[in-house]
């Protein structure tokens, strides 16, 4: 995750299984990882073990405005990802 824009933002990372349609609101259930990333920095995040998804599962992410207590008041943010990994055909 990769924040280029010029305040703070909050990104969550989810893996959601193949029963849930609703994927319009984080559920924390299926969060991986959330943090605050000030202008132009950078979070990475690495799983101890390969992760295989299968049946319609889905990996979703989230940028919201940061808490109060970390000078959120809105979004002026754009988060960039990658994500990296091998495929079976």
């Amino acid at each position: 995750m990769h924040n280029t824009g010029l305040s703070t933002a909050t990104s969550s990372l989810y893996i959601y299984p193949s029963g849930v349609s609703d994927v319009s609101v984080g559920q924390t259930a299926y969060r991986l990882a959330r943090v605050d990333l000030n202008s132009n920095e950078t979070f990475f995040y690495e799983m101890n073990y390969p992760l295989v998804l299968v049946n319609q599962e889905k990996i979703v992410v989230e940028v919201t405005a940061p808490a109060a207590a970390v000078g959120g008041a809105g979004i002026g943010s754009a988060i960039n990802y990658q994500i990296l990994g091998d495929t079976d055909i």
